[in-house]
Parts: structure tokens; sequence; C-alpha cells
């Protein structure tokens, strides 16, 4: 695996974090071994910096992706609401 140290001033690296909702992980072969589909991860999964044991403060997609941006826990609500008249 290559050093994850600071990246070369030019060209400066693409980078792309794709987050998929509801995808577990027992379904695709770069978690089990023992899956055979889709061929596409594993082969995307070779060349790319794998994480297993990734967690969020929230179960539930939509809190859990704003939660990984800010680093820490957000708001608890996911529709806010305005306040009443």
């Amino acid at each position: 695996m290559p050093s994850l140290g600071p990246a070369p001033a030019d060209p400066k690296p693409l980078i792309f974090l794709f987050v998929i909702d509801s995808l577990r992980p027992d379904y695709l072969r770069p978690y089990n071994a023992a899956v055979g589909f889709p061929p596409q991860i594993d082969a995307f999964a070779a060349d790319s910096l794998l994480f297993r044991n990734a967690f969020s403060r929230y179960g539930g997609t939509g809190l859990s992706v704003s939660s990984i941006w800010m680093g820490a826990a957000g708001p608890h609500k996911q529709y806010v609401q305005p306040f009443g008249r």
C-alpha cells in the first residue's frame, strides 16, 4: 500500500468519496470473500482505501452522513419544523 503522506504539489490527486445508502457489507466481496457480486466494486476496492471500521453517531443515513461531514454529532432531528407563531 502506498504511503499516506502529503500529496505532491502538482498535479493534485482527485479524491472521490462514495456514500451509498443501504448497501450492506456482507453483500460486497471486499468485505465478504464468499460473495461474487458485483465484480466492479471488487475491482474498484482493489485500487482504493477500504475502511473496515467506520462508524457514525446515527443509525439512519439522513443524519449519519451529515455527522460524517461535521466530524461530530449534529441536530438530532432530520426534518426540522419552523417555530409556531
